[in-house]
């Protein structure tokens, strides 16, 4: 990406290139983009990646790790409790889980999408028992988040 910037640059007229003032504007420019880069792997995760990085907070029972990837209000069903949660509560609620069920592994058993949500089931085995575990991401533009999680005993 630098490399096609430093192209663009180099295709301006001379008077552009040796001016101080367009140096600046250049750099400013560069460190701006630059930012947006890692602004970018937060807002431009895809919804493979987010569900990748929950999977990977549920096999270690990181509730802040599963919980970074929340919408501001997420539905969570605990062993058919249903209930919305603000995205804090939602993260006490998860550790309290991960405390009385501590995990033991996770694996994804299956992927989808219908209706632009991406959707994913999988096992988490914790030390007193396993759980069906369904995730569903939504997807807005610039923006991928989990609205629902919900974990069934089996």
């Amino acid at each position: 990406m630098v490399q096609r910037v430093r192209e663009l640059i180099n295709k301006l007229p001379r008077f552009f290139k040796d001016s101080e003032s367009m140096k600046f504007a250049y750099t400013i420019t560069l460190l701006l983009f630059l930012t947006g880069l890692g602004m970018n792997q937060v807002l431009g995760q895809s919804a493979q990646e987010v569900l990748d990085q929950v999977g990977e907070g549920l096999i270690y029972g990181k509730s802040d790790a599963v919980a970074r990837h929340f919408d501001d209000r997420v539905e969570i069903t605990l062993l058919g409790d249903r209930k919305v949660h603000s995205k804090a509560q939602a993260t006490y609620v998860l550790s309290e889980f991960f405390s009385d069920y501590k995990p033991v592994s996770f694996a994804f058993k299956h992927r989808g999408e219908t209706n632009g949500t991406l959707y994913a089931l999988g096992d988490l085995r914790c030390e007193r028992g396993t759980f069906e575990v369904n995730i569903f991401v939504r997807t807005s533009p610039g923006a991928r988040h989990v609205s629902e999680i919900r974990f069934e005993m089996k």
